[in-house]
């Protein structure tokens, strides 16, 4: 998680970005149907969150939120997926 950022976009989504070397868009999420507002990744353990999620190994847990419908969205985001 150290080389990742998830940043909100406002009219742009939420966008994962790499900056381990010349910083690029690795993975993205749009499905709010408003501003994307805020983000931030939880600092449980991947395998946790793979088991609690049933998702692949290796997976970190997102929360976004937007602002006009007041949603808050938690997904899962695996390396080297979209």
């Amino acid at each position: 998680m150290d080389n990742f950022i998830v940043t909100a976009n406002i009219y742009g989504g939420f966008q994962i970005i790499d900056r381990s070397s010349e910083p690029k868009v690795v993975g993205m999420y749009d499905v709010h149907s408003s501003l994307a507002y805020g983000a931030d990744w939880s600092h449980l353990d991947t395998s946790l969150v793979s088991k609690m999620y049933g998702s692949n190994c290796n997976s970190y847990l997102i929360g976004t939120c937007s602002f006009y419908d007041k949603k808050f969205t938690l997904s899962t985001w695996v390396p080297g997926e979209t």
